[in-house]
């Protein structure tokens, strides 16, 4: 399992065969600059690892079947909104009833088009959305009933390699969501006692790292 997970970091974010194999101990011939028995072939070898290895990528995309990711529209407003507020409901209990309802009437008024946002849609239903300013994620949800079945695997993927995404902010209560980042491989580099709006909610600041 670890080696599977170092081999879909070995394609997201580019990391040199050296450390990939250093890690797991597979020979010091594969060393960068080494002009030993196995140095000539070293980038072959990178090479032929990356194909493989985005081939398995794309195997696990397909198996997922009628998933879609696509740029947003106001057709998908109430979509969105219906979304976010069953996922926020779903992970943030550490919200008051006033917080929410306030949270709530902020996101009904945001101009969604601020951001780069992409859909998610199962079947022609709407299940989760990512949003981008920069190379930020500044909103990431999925609908409940999609949980823990790699949907929002699919988003954070595709927020980092298509939309080049490298930085995230998360509720430090929201302990799914940290899990979910610090597994994929963001690190926290920074803690917030209150959250963006002055709440008494810690924020966790993470980003990739390189």
């Amino acid at each position: 399992m670890a080696f599977l997970k170092a081999a879909q970091n070995f394609i997201l974010f580019n990391i040199p065969l050296q450390s990939l194999v250093k890690q797991f101990g597979f020979g010091s011939n594969f060393q960068q600059g080494n002009q030993g028995r196995f140095g000539s072939s070293a980038l072959l070898l990178d090479s032929c690892l990356r194909v493989i290895f985005e081939q398995l990528l794309s195997m696990n995309t397909h198996r997922m079947g009628e998933m879609q990711i696509i740029p947003y529209t106001d057709s998908m407003h109430a979509a969105v909104l219906s979304v976010w507020e069953k996922s926020v409901l779903a992970t943030h209990d550490f919200l008051s009833n006033t917080d929410f309802h306030k949270i709530k009437e902020l996101v009904g008024k945001m101009e969604f088009h601020a951001f780069e946002v992409h859909c998610l849609l199962h079947k022609n239903a709407l299940i989760g959305f990512v949003g981008i300013a920069g190379k930020k994620i500044e909103m990431l949800f999925l609908d409940p009933h999609y949980f823990r079945q790699k949907w929002g695997l699919k988003l954070l993927q595709f927020a980092v390699l298509e939309l080049g995404a490298t930085a995230v902010d998360v509720n430090e209560q929201n302990t799914r969501a940290v899990n979910f980042y610090l597994q994929f491989g963001f690190e926290i580099f920074e803690r917030k006692e209150k959250d963006d709006q002055g709440n008494n909610h810690p924020l966790l600041k993470l980003r990739l790292p390189g």
